[in-house]
């Protein structure tokens, strides 16, 4: 089986440029946290619950089901990594309304 890299069909623009386009169709978006794994040592990684609380001393681990349309998406994330783009949406959306001086 062959694969062809996403970026040789799509071309795809870094998230911070002002031309980057988003088409979605007028279906929804739809997100299912399907498990939560905490483990506060490596052994510990097995150990899956369905509790949503969150710790920072137990780290978790969220299985999440995405849909948009035809497609699912099942990925895998840490707790520290929605902290990582919440940051990153918030500099966005602040760098967006921050007039840039042009030459």
């Amino acid at each position: 089986v062959s694969r062809i890299p996403f970026s040789a069909v799509y071309g795809t623009v870094g998230f911070k440029e002002t031309e980057a386009q988003v088409y979605l169709t007028a279906a929804p978006i739809t997100a299912k946290i399907l498990e939560v794994e905490r483990f506060t040592r490596a052994p510990d990684r097995f150990n899956v619950s369905k509790q949503r609380s969150v710790s920072k001393a137990m780290p978790a681990v969220f299985k999440i089901e995405l849909k948009h349309g035809n497609f699912t998406w099942i990925v895998k994330r840490k707790e520290k990594h929605f902290m990582e783009l919440h940051r990153e949406l918030l500099r966005y959306k602040t760098l967006m309304r921050i007039p840039l001086p042009t030459r």
